[in-house]
Parts: C-alpha cells; sequence; structure tokens
C-alpha cells in the first residue's frame, strides 16, 4: 500500500499528473467556492503539461455528498468519454475528497485518482488513508470504497484563503490525533488556531497526516488498529445526521470527544484528570460541548453506524492520552452509559 504526501504547490500539478499518466483526459471535481477560486491555476498547469482537461463542479455542503450528484459525476464523466487511462482531481476539502474518491473508485471499475486538499479538515484527515464514500438517507458514508490516491498533495498556501471556521472546523481531528499520539503532540494542539501562524499550522498539519499514513499502514481495510482513528466519530457521525449537516463535521467530533471522554471516565478507563484535560482543551479552543439531542435521539441515530455488529458496536475509549483501547459492546450496554454520561454531563 502506498499513500504519498507531497508538499508542493498547485501549479506543479501537470507535473505531477504526468509521472502517472501520458497525455489524455484529466477530470478535475471541486465545489463550486473552490472551482472559482483554484480551477483556473490547476487548469493551465494540466493545460501547459499536455491533459485534455474537463471540469464539474456541485453545491458547497455535505448535502452534495449524496447519491444523486455522485450518479450525475459519472455521467458527466460517461458523456465527455473519461476513459480507464485518465484520471481525476479531487480538488477541494472533506466532502469533495470523498465524492470525487468514491467516483474514481467506481467509475470504470476505478480510474487513477490525485487527491489535492483544501481545507485542514481534509489535510489532516478525509484525504489520507483512502476511504470514499457518499452519505445515503438513512446514515454517514453508508456507501463507499477503500481506495487510494496516486499523491496527495498538500499546499500550504491554500491555508492563507481560508476562513476562520474552517480553520476550526479542522482543528478537532488535530485534537483526535493529539489524544492518541500522546502528549507531545497532544500539548501542540491544545491551542486555538487563530493564536499559530500559517507555518506553524502546516507544520501540525504534516505531522498528523503522516501519523495517520503510519497507522493506516498496517491496516488499510480498518479491522483492527486503524479503528481508533475513529475516536469521537460515532457519536459525532450521529450529530452531524440528526442536524441534517447543519453541525459542521468539526464541531461535531468535538462533542463526541468530549462525551466519550465522560464515557471512558464512568466506564473507569481513564482518571478524571485525562478526561478533564481533553475537555479543558476543546473548551480552551472554543468548541461548544453542549450536546443539541438526547441520549435516546443519539443512540437512534448510532444503530446505522457502520461499526454496529450483531448488535454490537465498536467504541474508541480513552485510557490515557497517548493511549486508546477498541472496546466492543452490546448496543443496550451502549444506550445505557451515554444515556448516565449525559446525565451526569457538566459542561
Amino acid at each position: 500500500m502506498s499513500n504519498i504526501l507531497l508538499s508542493s504547490s498547485l501549479d506543479e500539478i501537470g507535473s505531477i499528473v504526468s509521472r502517472f499518466q501520458t497525455g489524455g483526459k484529466v477530470a478535475i471535481i471541486s465545489d463550486e467556492n473552490v472551482y472559482d477560486l483554484y480551477y483556473e491555476r490547476c487548469r493551465q498547469s494540466l493545460d501547459t503539461a499536455g491533459f485534455s482537461i474537463i471540469g464539474y463542479k456541485f453545491k458547497v455542503g455535505e448535502k452534495s455528498k449524496s447519491v444523486d450528484t455522485y450518479i450525475k459525476i459519472l455521467e458527466f464523466l460517461a458523456q465527455n468519454k473519461l476513459g480507464r487511462s485518465d484520471s481525476i482531481i479531487a480538488l477541494g476539502g472533506g466532502v469533495t475528497g470523498d465524492l470525487a474518491g468514491f467516483v474514481s473508485a467506481t467509475y470504470l471499475r476505478g480510474v487513477k485518482l490525485f487527491q489535492i486538499p483544501t481545507t485542514v479538515l481534509s489535510m489532516v484527515d478525509s484525504s489520507v488513508g483512502g476511504k470514499t464514500g457518499i452519505n445515503l438517507e438513512s446514515g454517514k458514508n453508508l456507501a463507499g470504497a477503500f481506495y487510494m490516491p496516486e499523491i496527495i498533495l498538500q499546499d500550504a498556501n491554500f491555508l492563507s484563503t481560508l476562513p476562520m471556521k474552517e480553520l476550526h472546523n479542522g482543528h478537532a481531528e488535530m485534537i483526535k490525533m493529539g489524544i492518541i499520539s500522546g502528549e507531545e503532540l497532544f500539548k501542540k494542539v491544545s491551542e486555538p488556531l487563530y493564536n499559530m501562524d500559517l507555518n506553524h499550522i502546516s507544520t501540525l498539519i504534516k505531522t498528523c497526516s503522516e501519523l495517520k499514513m503510519e497507522i493506516i499502514s498496517t491496516d488499510f481495510h480498518d479491522e483492527g488498529r486503524r479503528q481508533i482513528l475513529n475516536l469521537g466519530h460515532t457519536i459525532g457521525h450521529a450529530i452531524e445526521k440528526l442536524s441534517g449537516y447543519k453541525i459542521s463535521h468539526g464541531e461535531a467530533v468535538a462533542k463526541g470527544l468530549s462525551v466519550i471522554s465522560d464515557i471512558s471516565e464512568m466506564m473507569n478507563y481513564c482518571i478524571k484528570d485525562t478526561s478533564d484535560a481533553i475537555k479543558n482543551t476543546l473548551k480552551k479552543c472554543k468548541f461548544n460541548q453542549e450536546m443539541p439531542f438526547s441520549a435516546e435521539e443519539i443512540s437512534k441515530a448510532v444503530r446505522n453506524d457502520k461499526k454496529v455488529r450483531n448488535d454490537e458496536i465498536s467504541l474508541i475509549l480513552i485510557e490515557e492520552i497517548g493511549r486508546c483501547k477498541i472496546v466492543s459492546m452490546p448496543l443496550e450496554e451502549f444506550d445505557n452509559c451515554l444515556r448516565e454520561a449525559m446525565n451526569r454531563r457538566e459542561i
């Protein structure tokens, strides 16, 4: 398995794609915002390198990660005669990477994929590791495939155009990686991103994405150690779905991390100091930890989570900063733990 992470400029994408493809077509897929900002630069670089370029843009937001948008893109590629020796570029944030990645995995049974993440969240998390997918009415990422890009191009210059809410959205995944990694990284990501310069943020992104690559390198299909990357996500995905995706992924994951730290303490997996350290960090970094839904609503939404098997769910619980544990428990026990933890919360 390879997942090549390049620190490079968007203007070099033409020469980079040339390493994997000689001539032919390249389809650039982006949401409307990113398309308007960066499509022309990407197109010019590819044109100079001798490629024929087609572009597809879709509406901004999680709701575009749908069956409808997915089918429209497949039809667009077919109508424009994209062939098996051609390729797709996912230019954008997490929604674009997941959606275009799933298109790449399934169109003509697989065409080359190049990921160019443009947000903190997509650089740290969603572009790394080969998970692609779309949402169904019943839940998040319920249709998808494991499909590796040829490369992931990280251009730190994208960070300068991001609004503060997008920096904040990606910060939750960085805090998650700090909890998984240990005290050194946890301390580094425990400051608000608006207090950091872009070079510092870029360095943290590189550290977090390389750590994720190391974790998935021995468990590509998410059957063992890779599952620890789901820390905070079972509850987080339920919150996203219940909100109609009005609550961002980062905000939802932060809420999930907060509740999971309480459950971990309540079940005696970690001491109170560990739980408090996580919640205090989330508070310091301006994450709202209030739960907008009841335990019963979250439990119902969790039933559609991919990690539910034979009426049991795999939860990632925290033992200490730097050590998490995969714990399988009956759904009824999870319901009781969630209800008790939320009743005891003092945020």
